[in-house]
């Protein structure tokens, strides 16, 4: 070979691409113009402006245009490779984005020029010089490049895009070995295999690879090769083509890694697009899977109002459309149901996307389960209703006793309105009364974080002392640490002043009637035996109306004994109670026959006057035996009930039976009055402890005459294995 022809053959090998075709689409991939060599290069005439060409110009018309689609998604350039269907032309194509939609640069090398005589016409020096230019241009703007290996005379050859990407000089011709230094050591056995396959096996690539430019920059290309068939079925050169796409990995390893922060967000989260009809969802999150109960593929595609049921309320949907109507953010929170059908309540956030343009294409959506903040926000309320509507005084301060919070009734006791007593000290109802030392108590028990409880004196607005009973508790927050107190006052004013009067009476009227009664008494006496007849008989029932009045004084007093006793109940034995009680009515009752049967470690939880209310019973059924001498069976016994164990007494008797209006007195609401008798009285006084006590009574009529007074009390048996006498 002589060195002209070696001239020649170099001189064809490099310039051996050319650009030949402009075409430009819309953003529906219709043809919106094309140039005299697109017409010459792809068979085309201008009919074919504003159709869909791609089938009638390419053989792979769907590859191209997934392509041409994601160039306008990405706004990135990208490179093609392309085959007329007419003409059977082949070659490269760079698509870049433009304003209406995309352009494509296509070229073909020369030997493809040769085999199209027409194309050959229309070709001339100076206008593929001025394509080659717009070629380089392309590939600068596009980060694109393109590369021949001929097999013949073992060479690689660059375009200026290439040079630049691997950042040499355009003088710069390398080696494949050379050019395959440039990609990492991982990526370079794999290039080396996919080249040889291209060229053994007819076999094309199209991968991706790290290379390090000159400059020591690291850049991730994209890079496609395609073998060069000759006519004898030989493959005589790979062609390629290579692009910078390190900006696009970057970009993918950003929106990774905003897809993967938004799937581990434990808030639900969804996209809507939009521009299309309905509005459909086209991405949910886990959180939001797991909010609903609703799996990916049953949820994409639909509207989110499936989410709506019988209980979603109209005003927060409504919002929702007004602010999508308007392009607007907006937040409600709403009765959803999840897959299972079971509602929760949903604080929803929805915000606009925009485009470059600013025009919303999308609405992204935040979930958050809010059903137990709205559960205790109701109970909040419930229970701040329910203090407001308290009878007692309640208010609040904070750890160091400034007051944050009063309800009505504090207003209506001390004459304080809240926001006169809110930021005070509860030192505004300071009577002067408590000394020092109960105020030390009172800190001492609460600033420890316990309750505090006490009889006060108080001064209300006006100035006017009040008494209550007050018990002040700790609020406990999360951290056990003391947050404030809340103060509980029950005016006791009234009851103190009626106790204060009972008091007076009873000493005033036990007093007197006593002393006046004994001198009536003892001048009955005597006169029923001085006289005769019906002035005797007069005497008489003198004598015993006042013995009625004096057991009635001492029934009046066991009365305001019991009522100013102690409430709290203790476990007694109740063997020992009733031993007690046979044994102080047998002077009484001496010729009484009084069974018992307790077992001995029966116990009841009681008031400690349990004892006299028993007694009432038990002598109130000697009182009124029909026999002679009078007969008594008590027995005790444990009795399973729906609460738990409790005690039932048993107290029999074979007199005429107790009335009905006694029955109604002890085991109703009634209160004596005026006309009940003084057996009436202390049977009442009986029931009444029994009921402080937490048990009742109840009454039986026995065969054969008697009654059977049942009084059932809290209790059980103190030892196990005792429990021989359970009914």
């Amino acid at each position: 070979m002589t060195d002209s022809e070696t001239d020649a053959d170099d001189s064809q090998s490099a310039s051996s691409t050319g650009v030949y075709a402009t075409l430009r689409f819309d953003q529906s991939l219709c043809c919106l113009g094309f140039d005299e060599g697109g017409s010459n290069l792809l068979g085309i005439t201008p009919e074919a402006v504003g159709s869909d060409i791609l089938p009638q110009i390419f053989r792979t018309p769907e590859v191209v245009r997934s392509e041409l689609q994601r160039v306008q998604e990405s706004g990135r350039p990208t490179t093609i490779r392309w085959e007329a269907s007419a003409t059977g032309a082949v070659g490269w194509g760079w698509v870049r984005p433009a304003n209406d939609g995309v352009s494509i640069l296509l070229s073909v090398d020369e030997e493809a020029k040769t085999r199209n005589g027409k194309l050959e016409e229309h070709t001339t020096p100076e206008s593929i010089t001025a394509r080659s230019a717009l070629l380089e241009q392309t590939e600068r703007l596009a980060n694109t490049g393109g590369w021949e290996y001929d097999r013949r005379r073992e060479t690689l050859t660059w375009t200026a895009g290439t040079k630049d990407i691997h950042g040499v000089d355009t003088g710069y011709e390398p080696t494949v070995e050379e050019a395959l230094s440039f990609y990492h050591p991982d990526d370079r056995e794999l290039l080396s295999s996919l080249i040889d396959r291209a060229v053994d096996e007819q076999e094309p690539y199209d991968t991706q690879a790290r290379l390090t430019t000159t400059d020591g920059r690291q850049r991730w290309v994209r890079t496609v090769g395609e073998p060069v068939i000759d006519a004898d079925g030989e493959v005589v050169a790979v062609r390629g083509a290579i692009r910078d796409i390190s900006d696009e990995r970057a970009q993918e390893r950003q929106i990774s890694l905003l897809k993967r922060a938004i799937d581990a967000s434990p808030v639900g989260v969804t996209l809507a697009d939009v521009r299309r009809d309905d509005e459909p969802l086209m991405y949910v999150n886990q959180a939001f899977e797991e909010l609903t109960g609703y799996d990916e593929s049953e949820v994409l595609g639909r509207n989110c109002r499936f989410l709506q049921g019988e209980e979603t309320r109209e005003e927060p949907v409504a919002t929702l459309r007004a602010a999508i109507d308007a392009g607007e953010p907006a937040t409600v929170e709403l009765r959803n149901y999840r897959a299972d059908g079971t509602m929760f309540w949903n604080r929803l956030t929805i915000s606009p996307v925009t485009d470059d343009d600013g025009a919303v294409t999308h609405y992204v959506g935040f979930q958050i389960d809010v059903t137990e903040a709205k559960t205790l926000e109701t109970q909040l309320q419930e229970f701040k209703q329910a203090v407001e509507c308290s009878g007692h005084a309640i208010y609040i301060t904070d750890v160091d006793g400034t007051i944050t919070y009063v309800n009505k009734a504090f207003e209506e006791t001390t004459g304080y309105r809240s926001e006169e007593a809110v930021g005070q000290t509860p030192n505004i109802l300071n009577s002067g009364q408590m000394d020092d030392k109960y105020f030390d108590r009172l800190w001492s028990e609460i600033t420890a974080g316990n309750t505090f409880e006490e009889r006060i004196v108080d001064r209300d607005r006006e100035g006017h002392f009040y008494r209550a009973h007050q018990t002040i508790s700790p609020l406990i927050g999360d951290d056990g640490e003391v947050t404030g107190f809340v103060a509980v006052q029950t005016d006791i004013t009234d009851q103190i002043e009626r106790s204060q009067q009972v008091a007076v009476l009873d000493r005033v009227l036990r007093h007197n009637l006593r002393n006046d009664m004994n001198i009536v008494l003892g001048h009955a006496e005597r006169l029923a035996e001085a006289l005769d007849g019906d002035l005797a008989d007069s005497a008489r029932t003198i004598r015993d109306t006042g013995a009625d009045l004096l057991d009635l004084a001492q029934k009046e007093r066991a009365i305001v004994e019991r009522l100013n006793a102690p409430t709290e109940r203790t476990t007694q034995h109740l063997r020992s109670v009733i031993d007690t009680i046979v044994e102080d009515l047998e002077p009484a009752y001496p010729d009484a026959r009084l069974t018992v049967e307790c077992p001995a470690a029966l116990t009841v939880s009681a008031t400690p006057q349990v004892g006299d209310a028993l007694g009432e019973f038990v002598e109130n059924a000697l009182e009124h035996t029909d026999e002679s001498p009078p007969s008594v069976r008590i027995t005790a016994a444990v009795r399973r009930e729906r609460t738990g164990d409790a005690v039932r007494i048993s107290i029999a008797d074979r007199g005429p039976g107790v009335p009905e209006s006694l029955r109604q007195l002890v085991t109703s609401d009634r209160v004596p009055d005026s006309l009940t008798h003084s057996d009436g009285l202390g049977m009442w006084i009986a029931s009444w402890v029994v009921t402080r006590s937490g048990g009742s009574v109840d009454f039986e009529t026995r065969d054969g005459g008697g009654t059977v007074v049942h009084v059932t009390l809290p209790g059980g048996l103190d030892e196990p294995g005792s429990g021989d006498n359970h009914d």
